[in-house]
């Protein structure tokens, strides 16, 4: 975890040049096992999994910590019982959902693991779940926002909770959308988002097998399947209404609060995808969930709740990248998207152990449904509408 947080922390303030994406990030890190950490093919896996999942070189040189290894207090890492898999729980939509199907099914002993300080786990009394009480403090010194090591503190964590209980299986909960979204349909020039694709995941797996000699799995059971499916099967299993407590807005409370009350901005690509999942399973949320609140206005100025002070160039940004994201992704199951599924078939068949083709089948297939669900949703708000002028589609094709 020491390890984490230096790679999280010297993400987080190591700017990008002004041109291009990629740093060349040298960590040096004391550890208690420096032998372990160093030998080649641990930091091999390392830099592997950390290369594909932030576009950035990087290399390590581990040291011997000068103090004792401390005795590990057993009432801090309460771990429950054996479970028979274990995932990262992050308070969305996804992780809510999930965990409520898998629990519901054949193998429901399922491990939550929350990171993040101060969590609370009044929703999951009676079932095994673990708070990590871990944060990073960067203070004024971060300067880089993309966050992308984020994924590598879920997957080592989870994982390091599966190596302590035994656990063959760990869980990611995204849809389809945000497996492969953020990878096949960037927007700008960033870098693809790998941080929940089962590549990413595949190396995760390399990292714990040399660190640890531990073989997990990372599985993710939705993978197939759009973010408003799998809502739909959940409420299908008898799942209640506390999926709308969940947040999927990534945005802190400074840049979407009104008036002192914390709510997600509405029209980022993560909570666009809400949105139109939550249309696609016939469900709505409340009037004040968002800080957009009519999306049936011809403009994000008018659609933005009246009391709300932070409407500034990059709220604007963000609003047109998130349509402007769901609109890419869409376009994926029209023959112009065709050969990027295709070229990106190949890759994932042999990551999953899956024919090409029949990896490009179900890739067309998800996009397809994506695109229905896009499509329902922009008829669904007014024709004068910012996002459906935002996110138009050709409606015949």
């Amino acid at each position: 975890m020491v390890v984490c947080a230096v790679i999280e922390y010297a993400d987080a303030v190591a700017p990008r040049p002004r041109t291009g994406w990629e740093r060349r990030l040298h960590l040096r890190v004391p550890v208690h096992e420096p032998r372990r950490w160093n030998e080649r093919e641990v930091i091999e896996s390392l830099t592997a999994a950390l290369r594909l999942l932030t576009g950035d070189h990087w290399s390590f040189r581990f040291s011997a910590k000068p103090q004792a290894k401390p005795e590990l207090r057993r009432k801090f890492l309460a771990l429950p019982g054996k479970p028979k898999a274990c995932m990262a729980y992050s308070a969305g939509l996804d992780s809510w959902t999930v965990s409520g199907i898998e629990r519901n099914g054949p193998d429901g002993e399922l491990l939550l693991v929350r990171v993040q300080r101060g969590a609370s786990l009044r929703q999951f009394r009676g079932k095994p779940f673990m708070r990590v009480p871990y944060w990073i403090s960067h203070g004024s010194e971060a300067r880089e926002t993309s966050g992308r090591t984020r994924g590598f503190k879920f997957a080592l964590i989870s994982g390091l909770a599966a190596y302590l209980t035994k656990s063959p299986r760990i869980l990611l909960p995204e849809s389809g959308q945000g497996a492969f979204g953020p990878v096949l349909a960037t927007v700008g020039h960033e870098y693809p988002d790998y941080r929940c694709h089962p590549l990413f995941a595949s190396r995760m797996e390399v990292v714990l097998r040399r660190l640890l000699g531990f073989e997990v799995q990372y599985q993710i059971p939705r993978l197939w399947s759009t973010k408003g499916g799998t809502l739909r099967d959940y409420l299908r299993m008898g799942g209640d209404s506390r999926w709308m407590l969940t947040r999927s807005c990534w945005r802190n409370s400074r840049w979407s609060s009104v008036v002192g009350k914390r709510r997600q901005c509405g029209v980022c690509a993560a909570c666009m995808l809400r949105r139109l999942s939550v249309h696609a399973a016939g469900k709505e949320e409340a009037g004040d969930a968002y800080v957009c609140v009519d999306m049936d206005a011809d403009s994000l100025d008018k659609a933005v709740d009246r009391q709300f002070s932070r409407l500034n160039k990059a709220f604007r940004e963000y609003a047109i990248a998130g349509v402007r994201h769901m609109k890419l992704m869409a376009d994926l199951a029209t023959s112009e998207g065709h050969p990027a599924i295709a070229s990106h078939a190949a890759v994932l068949g042999r990551t999953l152990g899956m024919e090409a083709r029949e990896t490009e089948r179900l890739l067309r297939h998800l996009f397809g449904e994506h695109r229905e669900e896009w499509t329902t949703y922009l008829k669904s708000v007014n024709r004068s509408s910012f996002v459906r002028a935002w996110g138009a589609l050709d409606w015949h094709s």
